[in-house]
């Protein structure tokens, strides 16, 4: 009678473990819900599950969509899926591969004192697939590629020198070691071909005026 009660005793407890860990499993699966009009987002502090679309107010020739993952050491990937909705040779409506790209960075993600130091980003890489990725050591400073093409000089950017083929997308990833929402209407400066041009965006990316 006694190893029977035993071998209740054992099997609830385990109910009861095996029914938390089910529990705490779940709360790390929430989807982030967007509202469409919605410019800042402050995002709970935990691994996304979902993407993060361009504010409907954001006119561009590529899309540009964010997720944010969690990837330990206090860590987060932010990562850019940049596609061109309607690739050809820039007339009628199309517009020509993407050469290049680059974001502008408000103060709390480089440094207000330090203009040209990027603080919190201890990583950066670009990848075809979203899966192998190259990496490269950012700087941040206008692109005079976009100046000597287009006539108009970009601020300092962080620039990522790949860009893409046809409509299949391309990924661009930055590291940072702190945690930040979003905002939609973050700057950014784009150079493709001649007849699309260059120009500014507005793209998710970080927030400092938002509560974090």
């Amino acid at each position: 009678m006694r190893s029977i009660l035993m071998r209740i005793s054992i099997f609830a407890a385990f109910v009861v473990i095996f029914g938390a860990c089910q529990k705490q499993d779940n709360t790390n699966l929430t989807t982030t819900s967007v509202d469409p009009n919605k410019q800042f987002l402050t995002i709970p502090e935990e691994v996304i599950n979902g993407i993060i679309p361009p504010h409907p107010s954001c006119t561009s020739p590529y899309l540009v969509e964010l997720e944010i993952k969690g990837v330990g050491d206090g860590n987060y990937a932010w990562i850019w899926k940049v596609t061109n909705k309607n690739p050809g040779n820039g007339k009628n409506g199309t517009a020509q591969d993407l050469s290049h790209w680059g974001i502008q960075l408000e103060a709390c993600v480089r440094s207000a004192e330090r203009n040209a130091t990027m603080d919190h980003i201890v990583g950066a890489a670009y990848s075809f697939d979203g899966e192998n990725w190259t990496s490269f050591t950012p700087s941040y400073k206008p692109d005079p590629s976009i100046k000597n093409t287009c006539g108009f000089e970009t601020p300092n950017i962080l620039k990522f020198d790949v860009g893409t083929n046809g409509n299949k997308p391309t990924y661009y990833k930055l590291i940072v070691n702190k945690w930040f929402s979003v905002n939609r209407f973050a700057k950014a400066f784009y150079k493709s071909g001649k007849n699309t041009g260059c120009g500014e965006i507005c793209i998710p990316s970080f927030c400092c005026l938002c509560e974090h």
